[in-house]
């Protein structure tokens, strides 16, 4: 971090020669002391066929060399399987930085190290026995089992002790370090341990140890190699993590188990091998509890994003059900494991991080790339560094003029999460346009001669480790020559977890390589440096003309929900010249990232899950004065309706009103809209409608007419309709929508449950509907269902099948039983069986749930009867006071 990668390298090789001429200086004396004082070694002999030792003493010889040698290859394969085991599990509890790596490889080398350490400590005539060994063998497995079977437990204690990093970096240091050891140590210790114990197996003496050693140590890492390319590139995914943990495990009891069985045909004391046996006997069962669940894999305890604090043993419980109950499947990949979370659209989630949501994430991954392509006169060839949903390829392919998307992806898993995404990728793995090259996107790059129009960078989250190497100079050179003269370079950064440093740096990096840094928003917390190898001249009525046009128009309102060129800019922060005073500053300080100095990565690093990040809106709010977020272009920039493009930063991100505000924005607009927002999100819809009808406020956008429609809606206003047809235009779902509650406020139950029909079928269309407004649906499709029970069944059918990319997954189940509490259990049983065994952990749905199984005689009835009784025996019970005497 601080030394760079250059320096640290060779201040490296200095250290291994500053080893080797003391050990050449050294020499000599050595040699002399040789000759002086080595005894005349017992050479290692093969044990004869049924041979038995009876001296206990004379430890040589009782294994055959190639025994020991085949047992060092066994156990080097073994522990590099669990290196790369460990690394995989572990990098969603500690966040997979580089800083988490390193303290898994510092953990490890300090078991071993230890483990060597207190062999030398003892008696060696009695520990290199054959039931020593066994016993060895077996204690590895059993330290591997142990952490298996406990499972997620560790999930817990990581997110419990994450609030250390509140005491500082030290603090969070401290945490990961616990975690590691617990998990990591106790293997690493017993291997430590057994290397020695492999070399003293095959003979006594000076003069030999060198070549014992060497031997030992050869097949030992011959083993550790081919158990890095086993484990890496196949048994990772053939068996997945937890299954090549499992698999190690066995192997290491089956190892063990044939030396103590050797050991037991032996002479001599036999507490050795027979406990090797327990030992082995133990590791067995206990691999065959759940182990590690989606609470460990999934969830993103390492950024910084799950707390439990205050939590109780069953808050506890709850979520560690609800987090193994919203992934629907995961796959193991070559580079990470992917889960598919569902809980409110469709995300993925790449060793415990959500690094994308085909619907909530739509903003970002449909606009990031559509800025450049809106600005360009005519792309011809895109390329997309990141396939993610698959949207950004899927939706530049559908230009017009473009010819060709070339789309990046370093792991091939990923073509499952787009090929589940296709209703909000543009079906982009069947587009004829589209390549698909997999493999490292840095390496393609820089070998490729192709050129492009547009490329759009959206990797993962820079501080995980290696990722920052497509943020240096160095890679936006690759770039900058694979980009046409007019071609434009989108860099998608993170603007939550960083601090203000940091997102400089990224700035100035970028701005000493592109002539052209403009900083765009794509949404409340994501930034999009929009860059260019020279600068552009647009005409004003081009842009107009451009984005009224396809499919640019149904793109920003998928995206962003506008339509219009007030709405496309304003996205926009910042133009070239904040960019250009931060490469002055940031380069004479030396704070450019670099493949040397990845500024970045270690920043970010230090910085996720504990910063408050800087304000996008406090930024936009500062440049504003001195103009800088206006383009300086010449033709028709007097055209453009300034007002409204504040008012459509306001519609486009309605959560940043209030920090708009603090920040100095004091235009009536902003208030009127911060106060009808507020009341839209609790429902107070008496407020909203009067506020319209005294302002006079003019709603053009979908969530302001949604909002205006369904505040009338839900007042039997008349004039709900009209909002209901000027919708319809944009989002046809949510004037359906506006229609069943107008209809059903109004007593005409049929025109309503047909509108509401047609709303709930529309949802399973479309991936993009406004969150809030759909969660109003379906609080509307329940009210409807339990207070009419014609309608219970239909209802029931329409939600009993998932919405587009699992939009509002988690609330549409629980809408499910909420509505069979009118109808019958077999409806409520079929309910609850798409959620076991992970049902949510609550006394009413866990009371509800135990009834029905015991009306259907479910399978599950018992263990709803244990569930239930957990609960009532975690839950506090309420002070009662005996006064009777």
């Amino acid at each position: 971090e601080f030394m760079g990668t250059r320096l640290t390298v060779w201040s490296g090789s200095l250290l291994n020669l500053l080893v080797g001429l003391l050990a050449l200086a050294l020499a000599p004396q050595y040699k002399k002391n040789q000759v002086r004082e080595a005894p005349r070694p017992v050479e290692a002999k093969p044990l004869p066929a049924g041979a038995i030792h009876e001296d206990l003493g004379h430890f040589a010889g009782t294994l055959p060399s190639y025994y020991v040698y085949i047992t060092a290859f066994l156990v080097g394969f073994a522990f590099f399987v669990m290196e790369i085991v460990w690394n995989r599990m572990l990098t969603p509890l500690l966040g997979g930085s580089v800083y988490s790596f390193g303290l898994i490889i510092a953990v490890v080398l300090s078991g071993i190290g230890l483990g060597g350490w207190l062999y030398s400590l003892g008696d060696k005539r009695l520990s290199a026995t054959t039931g020593a060994l066994a016993l060895t063998v077996g204690l590895e497995a059993l330290a591997l089992a142990v952490p298996f079977a406990l499972g997620d437990r560790f999930a817990v204690l990581a997110a419990i002790l994450r609030p250390f990093g509140d005491l500082g970096f030290g603090g969070l240091l401290l945490g990961w370090t616990v975690v590691t050891a617990f998990v990591v140590f106790p293997a690493s210790l017993v291997a430590g341990f057994q290397f020695p114990l492999l070399v003293n197996l095959l003979g006594r003496g000076r003069r030999d140890v060198g070549s014992h050693t060497g031997k030992v140590y050869a097949w030992n890492t011959f083993g550790a190699i081919t158990g890095l390319l086993a484990g890496g590139m196949g048994l990772m995914r053939l068996l997945s993590a937890p299954g090549c943990w499992q698999a190690t495990v066995v192997l290491l009891s089956l190892l063990g188990g044939s030396a103590a069985i050797v050991a037991l045909f032996q002479q001599g004391r036999r507490a050795l091998p027979v406990s090797a046996l327990l030992g082995v006997g133990v590791a067995l069962f206990l691999i065959t509890a759940a182990g590690p669940t989606a609470a460990w894999r999934h969830t993103p305890i390492g950024a910084g994003n799950v707390s439990l604090a205050g939590k109780n043993r069953i808050g506890i419980r709850d979520w560690l059900n609800q987090s193994r109950r919203i992934i629907s499947q995961d796959i193991e990949g070559i580079e990470s494991s992917i889960g598919f979370q569902v809980y409110d659209g469709l995300g993925f989630v790449i060793n415990g991080k959500v690094d994308g949501n085909a619907a909530r994430d739509a903003d970002t991954q449909i606009m990031g790339p559509f800025i450049g392509a809106i600005l360009h006169p005519e792309p011809r060839k895109a390329l997309v560094i990141g396939l993610g949903t698959g949207a950004s390829g899927g939706w530049l392919a559908d230009i017009a003029s473009v010819e060709q998307v070339d789309i990046m992806e370093l792991e091939p898993a990923m073509l499952e999460v787009a090929r589940l995404s296709s209703q909000a990728n543009r079906n982009v793995l069947e587009n004829s346009k589209v390549r698909m090259i997999i493999g490292d996107a840095r390496e393609s790059l820089m070998t490729s001669r192709q050129q492009y129009d547009i490329i759009f960078s959206e990797p993962s989250n820079p501080y995980r480790a290696g990722i920052a190497s497509l943020y240096t100079r160095e890679f936006y050179h690759a770039v900058h020559e694979r980009l046409q003269p007019d071609g434009y370079f989108s860099q998608w950064v993170q603007a939550y977890d960083v601090d203000s440093q940091t997102l400089y740096v990224i700035i100035a990096t970028l701005a000493t390589v592109f002539q052209e840094v403009e900083v765009w928003q794509s949404s409340p917390s994501d930034l999009i440096f929009v860059c260019s190898k020279k600068k552009h001249v647009l005409a004003v009525s081009r842009l107009r003309e451009r984005v009224a046009s396809e499919p640019f128009r149904s793109a920003m309102m998928a995206g962003w929900g506008m339509n219009g060129l007030e709405g496309f800019f304003a996205a926009r922060l910042a133009g070239p010249d904040f960019a250009r005073g931060m490469v002055q500053q940031f380069v004479q300080r030396e704070l450019i990232n670099s493949d040397d100095r990845m500024l970045v990565e270690f920043g970010l690093a230090r910085s996720t899950g504990r910063v408050e990040p800087p304000s996008v809106t406090g930024f936009r709010q500062s440049l504003k004065n001195d103009n800088d977020g206006r383009p300086p272009w010449g033709r028709g920039i007097n055209d453009i309706d300034w007002d409204r493009v504040n008012k459509s930063y306001s519609v486009m991100f309605p959560d940043l009103a209030s920090e708009m505000i603090d920040h100095g924005d004091r235009s009536p607009a902003l208030q009127y809209w911060r106060a009808v927002y507020a009341a839209f999100l609790n429902r107070d819809h008496r407020t909203v409608f009067s506020i319209w009808k005294s302002v006079k406020w003019l709603p053009e956008y979908p969530l302001e007419l949604a909002i205006i429609g369904e505040a009338a809606a839900q007042l039997g206003d008349d004039g709900a309709l009209e909002w209901a047809q000027r919708l319809e235009e944009y989002r046809p779902v949510e004037a359906n929508f506006i229609r069943a509650c107008y209809f059903w406020r109004k007593g005409e139950a049929e025109r309503a449950y047909r509108a509401m029909e047609a709303a709930l079928s529309a949802y399973r269309e479309n991936p993009w509907p406004q969150k809030y407004v759909m969660q109003h649906a379906l609080d509307l499709a329940a009210e409807m269902a339990l207070g009419n029970s014609e309608f219970s069944a239909g209802i029931y059918d329409l939600l009993r099948v998932p919405f587009s990319v699992y939009n509002l997954d988690e609330l549409r189940l629980f809408t499910l039983l909420r509505i069979s509490s009118v109808m019958d259990c077999e409806r409520a049983v079929d309910v609850f069986g798409l959620m076991e065994p992970n049902v949510p952990f609550t006394k009413n749905i866990l009371e509800y749930r135990q009834r029905c199984y015991e009306e259907t005689g479910s399978s599950f009835l018992e263990k709803a009867r244990r569930d239930l009784r957990d609960f009532n025996e975690a839950a506090p019970q309420p002070f009662t006071a005996d006064i009777s005497g």
